[in-house]
């Protein structure tokens, strides 16, 4: 059995998980690499579930990283810290 995500829209997204890359969520902004990353310091992806700290559950349908250092981004119009998510920096090796 080959391993695809039959899902219209995961396809469509391009957040199927058999499709992902270590590219995927990274955003570069002003030369700064930034990863979208959760509670355990773990990549997230668009097309991922989500859950508020209410509880209530979502997609990751868009995201911005910081634009200046006070700045914590946006997920899904809202502070990351909503989801328990964060960005963080990527270091090129």
């Amino acid at each position: 059995m080959s391993e695809h995500c039959e899902s219209t829209l995961c396809q469509r997204m391009g957040c199927c998980p058999f499709n992902r890359k270590e590219s995927d969520m990274i955003e570069v902004l002003n030369g700064v690499k930034w990863q979208l990353v959760d509670e355990n310091h773990e990549p997230v992806y668009g097309g991922d579930r989500i859950v508020d700290f209410r509880g209530n559950a979502s997609v990751i349908t868009s995201a911005e990283p910081p634009r200046h250092a006070a700045s914590t981004g946006r997920v899904n119009n809202f502070f990351p810290s909503v989801f328990d998510l964060k960005w963080v920096e990527v270091c090129d090796e």
